[in-house]
């Protein structure tokens, strides 16, 4: 994996809401675990950390260990998906960004994603995580279909942590045993070790979404909550909730279906019915209700940017911008290879993607053309 003191991100801007605390850390390569328990934010101070501005440096830092910091520093916890490599070497940087957007930004450095199931942030591979919230939302919809008082008994919140060592398998069939629900084919999950976890207090459907989420799976419940089987994750997970709108509805769904391609929304009956990821919904539910959101600063049908690059190689750089673009990739024929292993060292703000290789590749002696989903590196001569 490539690592970079700062990686691509879209610019994004925050809609009435005031910056709140400014911290910057500096974490050197040792970074020693905490054996103590933290308190963990959740709810509305959860809401009001990810808010806050922070920032920090990462050199050659073990990733789980600085992931580690990262969470007991800000009370926020983390976990690290069993797939992702936790000795890897992490270059990062971050000056002032708010923590929610500094996560997103450190996942795209080390091409994860992040997903949110609670108050936990999970960081997995990108297909994975992609999906999570939204499947962790559907299964919360399965416990409160259930007939009383099973929903009250599964969505209470429990102590959630294990100790060193602990296999996967017995974590899941003792959380069945703690909330009373019989786990039918807990053989589906491999043999496996997994380090100290400490988290939140969490409900049944949380807990064990976050646990099974490493092998590819979720869970079905039976009709009355007593049992659970384990199941694979569908390829194509989506959430379908509706919201008042009443005569603003028509008005909202052009607003919305703009803003939100990737969503299927339409009008119901004075209310809008919106299909997605989790992430949508959790979008528009703010925005519906007037309260603060982010969003990619868009002019003129171009996303904006802002990276700060320091002595890192133009091939590896030109890799991420490509995969971060959505575009293949092609380097000339003719292009000497200690051009491409040069490193290069720049910075740009509220820049389009033009403005943004320009920059990249100017220092080397290089240009660029964009035909379609295909990225070609050129000599400038």
């Amino acid at each position: 994996m490539s690592n970079y003191s700062a990686i691509l991100a879209p610019l994004y801007s925050l809609i009435a809401a005031p910056l709140l605390v400014s911290v910057f850390l500096v974490c050197q390569l040792s970074i020693p675990a905490a054996a103590d328990s933290v308190t963990w934010k959740v709810d509305n101070a959860l809401e009001l950390q990810l808010q806050m501005a922070t920032g920090f440096v990462w050199k050659g830092n073990p990733l789980r260990q600085a992931l580690n910091r990262l969470a007991q520093q800000q009370q926020v916890a983390m976990m690290l998906d069993r797939r992702i490599d936790p000795d890897q070497d992490t270059d990062f940087r971050v000056d002032q960004e708010r923590l929610e957007l500094c996560l997103m930004r450190l996942a795209l450095s080390q091409r994860m994603g992040v997903s949110r199931v609670g108050p936990v942030f999970y960081f997995a591979p990108p297909d994975v995580a992609d999906k999570l919230a939204t499947v962790a939302a559907l299964r919360r919809d399965d416990v409160k279909r259930l007939p009383a008082p099973r929903p009250r008994q599964l969505l209470a919140k429990k102590p959630t942590g294990w100790e060193d060592l602990a296999e996967p398998s017995e974590l899941v069939q003792t959380l069945g045993r703690d909330f009373g629900v019989e786990i039918v084919n807990a053989e589906l999950i491999p043999h496996d070790l997994w380090p100290a976890v400490d988290l939140p207090p969490l409900s049944f459907d949380q807990a064990l979404t976050i646990v099974l989420a490493g092998f590819q799976l979720t869970f079905e419940l039976a009709p009355d909550g007593s049992a659970a089987r384990l199941v694979r994750i569908p390829g194509d997970v989506q959430l379908e909730r509706s919201y008042a709108a009443g005569s603003r509805a028509e008005a909202l769904l052009a607003q919305l279906s703009e803003r939100f391609p990737d969503a299927r929304l339409s009008v119901d009956q004075g209310r809008l019915v919106v299909t997605g990821r989790w992430e949508d919904h959790h979008a528009i539910s703010r925005l519906l209700s007037g309260r603060p959101v982010r969003r990619p600063v868009v002019r003129q049908g171009e996303t904006r940017y802002k990276l700060s690059v320091e002595n890192q190689p133009v091939r590896g750089l030109l890799q991420a911008l490509a995969e971060s673009m959505e575009c293949a990739l092609v380097f000339d024929e003719r292009l000497a290879e200690d051009v491409l292993s040069q490193q290069v060292s720049f910075s740009v703000e509220d820049a389009t993607e033009d403005q943004l290789l320009r920059a990249a590749l100017a220092p080397v002696g290089l240009t660029y053309q964009r035909q379609g989903e295909t990225l070609t590196i050129l000599a400038e001569d």
